[in-house]
């Protein structure tokens, strides 16, 4: 009994996900960049005044398509960069923090071989925010 509940439930989920990629695929088609003559589904002269006012204004929101997604790359360019900055300054601060805990470790080892109470001893080094040093990069 289970296991054919289980096959049941197999097969639905098949068909569900068949169910869910269809609808995606008709939800999400890709516009056709082509210039569409007859909007509306009306007929129309192609020499009226109208219409050619209609083709040069498709022409002009493909233009500023193309401009909103070359300006859309150069700040992506842009951020990239910014995140490989981000990333060098973080790995030397660790690197930098590591050393500091080495340092730490073996003055701590040798106030312990002296003799010295633990509660004396100096504090750790905290590790530096990552959020700090991305806002001094940004600003």
């Amino acid at each position: 009994v289970i296991e054919s509940t289980q096959a049941q439930l197999v097969v639905q989920n098949l068909h569900l996900t068949k169910q869910n990629q269809a609808l995606y695929v008709k939800e999400n088609k890709k516009e056709n960049d082509r210039t569409k003559l007859f909007l509306g589904s009306l007929g129309r002269a192609l020499i009226m005044v109208e219409f050619v006012a209609l083709v040069d204004e498709q022409a002009a929101a493909a233009e500023a398509k193309k401009a909103a997604k070359n300006q859309h790359a150069g700040a992506r360019a842009n951020k990239q960069v910014t995140k490989k900055a981000i990333d060098a300054r973080w790995k030397e601060a660790k690197e930098d923090h590591a050393a500091k805990v080495e340092e730490w470790q073996k003055t701590c080892e040798k106030l312990t071989e002296e003799g010295v109470p633990r509660t004396h001893h100096p504090k750790k080094p905290k590790c530096p925010l990552k959020q700090i040093m991305v806002d001094a990069l940004n600003q």
